[in-house]
């Protein structure tokens, strides 16, 4: 997606003051393969801008609250909205979205798979604003450093800055989701925590049932999970995302 004046408009969902001197506008961000990212865009109240932009994609909640945005001065947590309104009173402007079929957005998520595609999308789409200055910083923690990563790696124009926190490799087949051709088990949680949270399971009762009854002590005894017959059977994206890389021929994969 390149930056021009044929650059997808977002379509707005709702907009208004959130904190003192802080706007945020809600937008529907459009990717190249016609899917919607959920947006909150931060931006001073008052001038006319344009600031450089802060970016921060995450599947974790644009709205919700990191147990490792605090600091020894400040040691509680603080949400994210909260956040972006500190740096927008700073002069900066703050966007923050949902990865691809994570709570507001639409689409299937796939862990690693559409990041780059999507970040370069959204890079584009924000150069194209008017409050944008041409000048774009990311951050994010975990699978927000891992976003990062991927869209640099894209090289794509008006990326800036990143500050990438405890995440972000070159590979997330041989150094994320392997570590020395071991398959890493935190990965069932993480799938078992996500599959629980996604928007799927909060519109189907039956599938939220029954990924509340998995144990996952008891799951991890299973060595490897099989495709339909595994304790995600009820949530197949997530399913496929531990068993095909656990799968027992999956590290002979080439790089």
């Amino acid at each position: 997606m390149s930056v021009s004046n044929d650059t997808p408009s977002a379509a707005a969902t709702g907009a208004g003051a959130v904190a003192t001197g802080v706007t945020r506008m809600t937008l529907r961000v459009p990717m190249r393969d016609g899917i919607h990212l959920a947006t909150d865009v931060y931006l001073p109240a008052e001038g006319a801008g344009p600031w450089v932009v802060l970016l921060e994609r995450t599947p974790y909640g644009r709205r919700g609250t990191n147990h490792a945005d605090r600091s020894r001065a400040a040691p509680q947590p603080r949400a994210k909205p909260e956040i972006a309104a500190e740096f927008v009173r700073a002069g900066f402007a703050y966007v923050l979205q949902d990865c691809r079929g994570r709570f507001d957005s639409e689409g299937e998520f796939t862990k690693y798979l559409h990041e780059q595609a999507d970040g370069v999308d959204t890079l584009a789409w924000i150069r194209a604003q008017p409050w944008c200055e041409g000048r774009v910083a990311t951050l994010g923690l975990s699978y927000g450093a891992h976003v990062q990563t991927a869209l640099a790696a894209a090289a794509p124009p008006g990326l800036a800055a990143m500050f990438v926190d405890s995440g972000g490799f070159s590979s997330a087949f041989h150094s994320g989701i392997r570590q020395g051709g071991a398959y890493e088990l935190k990965q069932l949680t993480w799938a078992l925590k996500h599959a629980r949270l996604a928007p799927e399971t909060a519109a189907d009762p039956a599938r939220a049932a029954a990924l509340a009854a998995v144990d996952i002590r008891e799951a991890a005894r299973v060595n490897p999970w099989r495709r339909g017959a595994s304790p995600l059977a009820a949530a197949p994206a997530y399913e496929a995302y531990v068993a095909a890389p656990w799968a027992p021929t999956a590290h002979t994969r080439p790089a």
